[in-house]
């Protein structure tokens, strides 16, 4: 999939995506119990446009984190430190990433997932919305991620 991107330059930018399978049916399924939030390590004019593809109407994401919200280490790693959410306790909180460093500052509350690339036969996400689902009444949610991973 590629997009036109609008960079601050003027200049535009066509970038090439890919979604994994079953995004938009994970995320309207989850909804109904959780509310989602996008932490992403990317610049928010890049971001922006991709989550809009993924949800135009803007009901799927009801808030959204760029690189600013990370903390960048002396390696130039991007950690998403949970933390920013000052308002929600930790135990309400999970984070979902291919790169276990991502949430490195919160690993209890961390849930692993495979990079994807462009396998349309990639399940991922229907595994995800089982588990999302199953856990979605515990009381504190690090108790079944440290479990499962």
């Amino acid at each position: 999939m590629k997009l036109d991107i609008n960079l601050q330059s003027g200049k535009i930018l066509r970038a090439g995506f890919n979604i994994r399978p079953y995004t938009v049916k994970m995320l309207e399924a989850i909804n109904k119990y959780y509310e989602i939030a996008v932490f992403t390590a990317s610049h928010k004019w890049y971001a922006d446009v991709i989550l809009d593809y993924i949800d135009p109407k803007g009901v799927l994401f009801q808030h959204r984190f760029y690189r600013e919200s990370c903390i960048k280490t002396t390696d130039n790693v991007y950690v998403k430190d949970l933390r920013v959410l000052r308002n929600v306790p930790m135990k309400d909180m999970m984070i979902v990433d291919n790169a276990i460093y991502s949430f490195g500052a919160q690993l209890s509350n961390g849930i692993p997932i495979t990079p994807f690339k462009e396998d349309r036969n990639d399940r991922e996400f229907r595994f995800l919305k089982r588990f999302l689902l199953d856990i979605r009444t515990c009381e504190d949610f690090r108790e079944p991620l440290r479990a499962a991973f």
